[in-house]
């Protein structure tokens, strides 16, 4: 009888000895795997966020709502040496002019042995006041429009329909004069229930996930704006941007009090404000705001499977090709 694992009978050896190295990515080309041992790697992949909704200079002012992140995915798989490429999915942009929608972020991927793994871009936001209303799906959904005839939807997370999902849909609107917010990875944006400016719920953009590699949080959704009088409010009553990248809403018409997902996170971008009455001069909206780009990593893995003797176990942590 064939004799593999030392004369025990067990599940047929595995060996990894990448020495833990992370390569990260954070514009598309390629990622290097560089230790002659490694047969196993971790691939983080994050898909660009989606952008922000814009409002329309009108009497139904109303604060344009949070872009979805991108998708976030981490899983193990075979990986030897050589040159990996990757590609970066990139921001989508900010909902222009009047009710703009914001667009959905990139794709990003890898291939890595024949195996591609694919982020879904972030879905853009709803915009405010008229149509179209409905956050886009992606990755992460984006939050649904505001002040429509009708409530309305949020997008769709978890495009790629992958299981753990790479993300989750946006907040929907049912009458408020907030925007809702953007999907995240961990979690959906918040809905919007009520009309009224300075109540709550606010829409804030739902949390991102943090990777194993790095400890790091990625793929936050975007906060949505808000609608709020010409004098100074008390607090800003738009959305926050969840954890991990997403930009917070904008507050009044303000140009500059909102954020953009940051780089290189996969966040959703923040909405548009708008203010009521009417400012001289108009416009009385203020603008949305881009997602942030994704990113990719990899870890080359220390990591042995099977039934071993007490000779190759040794032998191996002492040469530190495994812990």
């Amino acid at each position: 009888m064939a004799r593999s694992n030392g004369g025990i009978i067990g599940k047929a050896n595995v060996t990894s000895a990448g020495g833990g190295g992370i390569h990260s990515l954070t514009g598309t080309g390629n990622v290097c795997i560089a230790q002659p041992g490694t047969t196993l790697v971790r691939v983080l992949v994050v898909a660009g966020g989606g952008g922000g909704g814009r409002t329309e200079p009108s009497p139904n002012d109303a604060g344009g709502s949070g872009g979805g992140a991108g998708g976030f995915r981490c899983i193990e798989i075979a990986g030897t040496p050589g040159a990996k490429p990757g590609t970066i999915g990139g921001a989508g942009a900010a909902g222009n002019a009047c009710c703009g929608t914001g667009s959905n972020g990139g794709n990003s991927a890898i291939t890595i042995c024949g195996v591609t793994v694919t982020a879904t871009a972030g879905g853009g936001a709803g915009g405010g006041a008229c149509s179209p209303f409905v956050g886009s799906a992606g990755g992460s959904g984006g939050g649904g429009g505001t002040y429509g005839p009708n409530p309305t939807a949020a997008g769709a997370g978890n495009a790629g329909s992958y299981d753990p999902p790479e993300g989750f849909p946006g907040g929907s609107n049912t009458g408020g004069r907030k925007g809702a917010g953007g999907g995240g990875a961990s979690e959906a944006g918040t809905n919007i229930t009520n009309s009224v400016n300075n109540a709550a719920p606010k829409g804030d953009g739902g949390d991102g996930k943090a990777s194993v590699i790095d400890g790091t949080t990625y793929a936050g959704g975007g906060g949505g704006g808000t609608r709020t009088p010409n004098s100074a409010s008390p607090e800003n009553n738009s959305g926050a941007g969840g954890a991990g990248g997403g930009g917070h809403g904008s507050q009044n018409k303000c140009g500059d009090c909102g954020e953009a997902g940051t780089a290189n996170t996969g966040g959703g971008g923040g909405g548009a404000g708008a203010s009521f009455p009417h400012p001289t001069p108009t416009p009385r909206s203020g603008s949305a705001f881009a997602g942030g780009s994704g990113i990719i990593k990899v870890q080359e893995l220390n990591k042995a499977s099977g039934m071993w003797n007490l000779r190759t176990h040794y032998s191996k942590v002492r040469d530190s090709k495994w812990h």
